[in-house]
This record gives C-alpha cells, sequence and structure tokens, in this order.
C-alpha cells in the first residue's frame, strides 16, 4: 500500500492487518489518532 498522510477506517485496519473494530478500539485506548473529515468519516 502506498504511504500517504491519512487512512480511512478501513485501510488502517488492512494496512496493521487488524480488524475496523480494534482500529476503533485502539484510538478509543489513545493508541491513534484520527481526525473527522467535513462529512464525518474518521481518518487515521
Amino acid at each position: 500500500m502506498k504511504e500517504r498522510s491519512f487512512y480511512t477506517t478501513k485501510e488502517a485496519a488492512k494496512y496493521i492487518g487488524v480488524s475496523t473494530s480494534t482500529v476503533y478500539r485502539m484510538e478509543k485506548r489513545g493508541l491513534i489518532c484520527s481526525i473527522k473529515t467535513p462529512g464525518g468519516e474518521r481518518c487515521f
């Protein structure tokens, strides 16, 4: 996968080899950070 600044939740999960649920848990625990787009989508 090409490196870039931000990934969607699904792309981030695939990139690190975990489920999307795990990505959300990691965010909640402060292990990774996200931003919200104007459309409400999280990017990691």
